[in-house]
């Protein structure tokens, strides 16, 4: 690799607004691209179940770089859909690293330093054993040492399954053991299913987060949540940025609101309420 790695060699002062391409699941990723930077976002998640599958061409992957580059976006991660190691059998795991690799080249192409895994599990609380932890970390550890080669980093999210509460996220990177495994720090995710999703959420995890995921959420009940748009449900956002501000957070947040809410409202209105919601809390924190 050349040695830059997008965003991550080019250090900000400010905290940067990025948004996830799924809430632009309707359009095509060149449209997508040209609305979120439109609207004022200086970064893009690429949702790649969708927007960017594996066996896209490199010739393409190149022009999608040179429309990245055109517009001033920055790929802030690709959001790439596999994984989910710890319940599938060994040939079904070496057919998803084999795609793992293939996402790596596109990282490496796009500029875009981290690739994000799922690491599965059992959605239902309380249902991950210690089988399916090693299991994933195994796969897990094999990914982050194909990255470790392109200088890239893997990326894990507070999603459900193994990661769902903070225990669990920094268990498995504990097992994992690479220095190139980090988190994308999710408070929707977490808000459902632990009740420390916030400050202690984050200073728990301060020394391998890189990346905010932001999406509100109504709370109705133990590990039961309603998508809401940013300002409409119960979490605490203030609080969280105001954090990461003091304590000098210089990657990005990014606007990441469940497109189930395309039902009320159309994407581009979604894309511009999040854009406006996250930039009042960010200059008021």
């Amino acid at each position: 690799m050349d040695g830059n790695r997008g965003y991550w060699d080019r250090p900000s002062p400010h905290i940067r607004l990025g948004v996830t391409s799924r809430i632009l699941a309707g359009y095509d990723v060149e449209r997508a691209v040209a609305l979120a930077a439109a609207v004022g976002y200086e970064g893009i998640v690429l949702y790649c179940d969708g927007h960017l599958p594996h066996d896209m061409d490199d010739e393409w992957v190149e022009g999608l770089r040179q429309q990245l580059s055109n517009h001033g976006l920055d790929v802030i991660a690709l959001a790439t859909a596999c994984g989910h190691f710890a319940t599938l059998g060994d040939e079904e795991c070496e057919i998803e690293v084999q795609r793992l690799w293939r996402y790596l080249l596109i990282a490496e192409r796009l500029g875009c330093p981290a690739v994000h895994v799922s690491p599965g599990g059992p959605t239902e609380l309380g249902r991950v054993r210690e089988d399916h932890l090693l299991r994933a970390a195994h796969y897990l550890r094999e990914v982050c040492d194909m990255a470790l080669g392109r200088r890239l980093e893997v990326l894990i999210e507070n999603e459900p399954g193994i990661t769902s509460t903070v225990d669990g996220t920094l268990h498995l990177i504990t097992l994992v053991d690479r220095p190139n495994l980090l988190v994308s720090y999710s408070p929707g995710c977490l808000g459902v299913t632990d009740r420390y999703y916030g400050i202690e959420a984050i200073e728990r995890m301060a020394h391998v987060l890189v990346d905010v995921r932001v999406k509100d959420v109504v709370l109705l009940g133990p590990s039961y949540g309603q998508p809401a748009l940013l300002g409409e449900g119960d979490l605490d956002y203030r609080a969280i940025i105001a954090w990461l501000k003091a304590n000098s957070y210089q990657g990005f947040l990014s606007a990441d609101c469940d497109p189930m809410l395309t039902i009320r409202c159309s994407a581009l209105d979604i894309l511009r309420h999040e854009y406006a919601a996250l930039r009042q809390l960010i200059d008021e924190s």
